[in-house]
């Protein structure tokens, strides 16, 4: 598991994810699993580490969760900004 920070280019915000990968490299696309409005990344760990068996899984924090960055605009338009 790889822990990361990174800015995306078009977000104002950083935005912490957790990174699960298979031993081998995988031909599958990788899976984005987003939490919920109450939620984090954390949410989503056992069942990423058994989805990274066969493919990368990458568990983003959106703005205000876990440890992503706070932003005064918290909006449901602007988190799915941050992570298209």
């Amino acid at each position: 598991m790889l822990g990361r920070g990174r800015r995306l280019a078009d977000s104002a915000v950083r935005l912490n994810f957790k990174e699960f990968a298979p031993a081998s490299p995988s031909s599958e696309p990788p899976l984005i699993i987003l939490h919920g409005l109450f939620g984090s990344s954390s949410n989503f760990r056992s069942v990423a580490q058994s989805l990274a068996k066969r493919r990368r899984v990458v568990l983003p924090d959106l703005r205000n969760h876990g440890t992503s960055e706070w932003a005064a605009n918290a909006s449901l338009s602007a988190m799915a900004d941050d992570v298209v």
